[in-house]
């Protein structure tokens, strides 16, 4: 079954940390009762897997989870977040003030530190992209 990690959990490998998205037998569902959760099933959207099967083709991550349809939108969706702060844009939800060590003040996502050694705005800065700056978002910090 998909699940989603809620909490920190340990494997033979190394840690899956909260956010991703895993394939879990129902026993180890059981034994992990509150640091996981069951993604419920829903339909993709069509074109969202026309587009991610020609972005990552025969790439074997893609082929493992393309048959789950909420992970295609959850792909779908963060292949679109990336597309807007490529343009410089600030996606839906980017509210928080943090200082990045290399791009100086930035908004990003609720939850993150205040300081951070990087940001998601730091490959906009390393190819020669835009960078929203807050003087130009006052309006967003409500």
């Amino acid at each position: 079954m998909l699940v989603e990690i809620l909490e920190p959990v340990a494997t033979r490998t190394g840690t899956l940390q909260p956010g991703r998205l895993v394939e879990m037998s129902e026993g180890a569902i059981r034994r992990l009762d509150g640091k996981v959760r069951v993604v419920p099933t829903a339909e993709p959207i069509d074109s969202n897997l026309e587009r991610l099967s020609a972005e990552f083709g025969d790439d074997p991550e893609w082929l493992k989870w393309k048959v789950h349809p909420l992970a295609v939108n959850h792909w779908a969706a963060n292949m679109d977040i990336a597309e807007i702060r490529r343009k410089g844009s600030l996606p839906h939800g980017y509210v928080h003030e943090v200082e990045c060590q290399s791009c100086g003040p930035v908004l990003l996502a609720s939850g993150m530190p205040e300081r951070v050694p990087a940001c998601v705005w730091c490959m906009n800065r390393a190819a020669g992209l835009p960078i929203p700056r807050l003087e130009h978002h006052e309006e967003r910090k409500l």
